[in-house]
């Protein structure tokens, strides 16, 4: 990856402009939120909306081989591709108190074949189940996708400290 800085700049409570440096000429940029490509580009910046109290982990990379990580965000995000005709939305439920709570339906469109659903943010170390299902013409459900998800978020980095002593060279590094 040829990606030698990046820079963030607050334009207001949740607008950034994110600019970066590549070692390369004129690349094409892929952009990453949360592990999900939202931005193809040649420019070396763009801007991102992250609204209070949210976190959004940001990518940017001049080769379309590399893969992003995998970003924890608090959210469950269900990526699929459709070509099925005969489709006209995706029912989206997440299993609760003992039954199945539709959060969204996601309507399909003949332009469209990718389709994202992104949850609100869900609990740490809890279990989830989702279930998709395909609605077709007349309300006609199809083989719902069951999905279970459990959420782990990135630990906290360490709290640690260091000294260091001229005379002896020791370095003392204390974590707590």
């Amino acid at each position: 990856m040829a990606i030698t800085s990046t820079t963030y700049t607050q334009l207001d409570p949740s607008t950034f402009k994110v600019t970066w440096v590549s070692s390369l000429t004129t690349p094409t940029y892929y952009v990453y939120l949360d592990g999900v490509l939202v931005e193809t580009i040649e420019r070396t910046w763009t801007f991102v909306n992250i609204p209070p109290g949210e976190t959004l982990d940001f990518q940017v990379y001049d080769d379309s081989a590399t893969i992003p990580d995998e970003a924890y965000s608090g959210r469950f995000v269900f990526n699929w591709y459709n070509q099925d005709t005969d489709i006209v939305s995706f029912e989206v439920a997440i299993y609760q108190s003992g039954s199945y709570t539709v959060l969204d339906s996601i309507p399909v469109s003949s332009l469209e074949h990718y389709y994202q659903y992104k949850s609100s943010y869900l609990s740490n170390e809890t279990e989830y189940q989702f279930r998709i299902t395909p609605i077709g013409y007349n309300q006609a459900r199809g083989v719902p996708v069951y999905i279970a998800q459990t959420m782990v978020r990135l630990p906290d980095p360490p709290d640690a400290s260091y000294s260091y002593d001229v005379g002896s060279q020791i370095l003392t590094v204390e974590i707590s």
